[in-house]
């Protein structure tokens, strides 16, 4: 279902169970967006910085973001430490999309 124009361009978006919205991410500018969920309407969240075309995912347990992206970087984001950036990796390769799930038993 269409919801609207974010009127952002976006490297990618992901669910985000704990604040109930979608978060965007747009990677050249850094900006972290929340989408609203009736209007598709982007609000900053926060401004990180340039990724390579960053994917995005959110972590169902822990509720941190993760960012990878084409230069082989890994990024951490905490929302809960007012959208801190840690780096985790750099040189693994291209990413250009990721999936978090849970940890098979």
């Amino acid at each position: 279902t269409v919801l609207g124009d974010p009127d952002e361009s976006l490297s990618d978006i992901a669910w985000d169970p704990f604040g109930e919205f979608f978060v965007g991410y747009e990677g050249l500018s850094g900006v972290l967006y929340s989408l609203d969920l009736t209007t598709g309407a982007a609000t900053d969240l926060a401004y990180l910085t340039f990724v390579n075309n960053g994917g995005l995912e959110v972590d169902p347990l822990t509720g941190m973001y993760w960012i990878f992206d084409l230069s082989g970087s890994i990024y951490r984001v905490d929302p809960e430490d007012g959208y801190s950036r840690t780096t985790v990796t750099t040189g693994s390769g291209a990413h250009d999309g990721l999936s978090v799930g849970p940890q098979p038993d």
